[in-house]
């Protein structure tokens, strides 16, 4: 049998910022570095937007590619918000519609301010997930609602997030804490999949999280989602 390690909130916290900061070192170093020089896939993306001048009888055609006679693979609603741009070419959005990516026409969207979470650029409502075991989050405009597979689930407060300083574009961090500890570093990936659908994300995220289990860390990716 093992031997059961018991540590203070502290101590955790100690342990968690040190594991954030050699990854968050690691990553600005590569990926991040990668997209600032012209080579990442999304350019800073996501932005948010909203259906605009589609009457309330119709909806916008989700094309498979970015090109009007392109077939129709979804749609959104005349009200649909927020919608997520991944990317833009020329004048067309690379979005997700359930499980596949597809294309809208810009000339039907109009940008929107999403509300963040604290001083960082997330916005409210990110919701971020990964499998093997599968566990998600929700971040909220101070609490962070963390499900795990086999375990109950738990809210935590936020008690800062932010920014990375001198780096440019979407990134952040969201430092949550209560009877547990939870620490996430979130930035604007290349390309981020969830290994198990067709669906490209706009936001990567790496969590460590110290549960029932243990403190351990965790990679996967995060998105918004639109309602009607």
């Amino acid at each position: 049998m093992g031997k059961k390690i018991e540590m203070s909130h502290k101590q955790i916290k100690v342990i968690v910022l040190f594991i954030v900061s050699s990854m968050v070192s690691w990553v600005f170093s590569g990926s991040l570095a990668t997209a600032q020089s012209g080579g990442g896939r999304f350019d800073f993306y996501p932005e948010y937007y909203r259906v605009h001048n589609v009457a309330s009888n119709d909806v916008l055609n989700i094309r498979a590619d970015s090109d009007s006679g392109a077939p129709i693979v979804g749609s959104f609603s005349p009200h649909a918000q927020p919608i997520e741009v991944l990317r833009r070419e020329h004048n067309w959005g690379y979005v997700a519609t359930g499980e596949q990516m597809g294309w809208v026409s810009m000339n039907f969207l109009t940008q929107i301010d999403l509300p963040k979470v604290g001083q960082s650029q997330l916005p409210v409502g990110l919701s971020c997930g990964g499998n093997e075991p599968f566990w998600g989050f929700r971040l909220g405009q101070s609490r962070v609602d963390f499900s795990f597979m086999g375990e109950n689930d738990v809210s935590f407060k936020i008690d800062t997030a932010g920014g990375f300083a001198g780096y440019a574009g979407n990134n952040g961090f969201v430092q949550a804490g209560g009877t547990l500890s939870l620490f996430t570093a979130i930035f604007n990936a290349n390309q981020c999949s969830d290994g198990m659908s067709d669906l490209d994300y706009g936001w990567q995220v790496d969590v460590v999280w110290n549960g029932e289990q243990g403190t351990q860390g965790y990679s996967g990716c995060c998105r918004m989602a639109v309602s009607p």
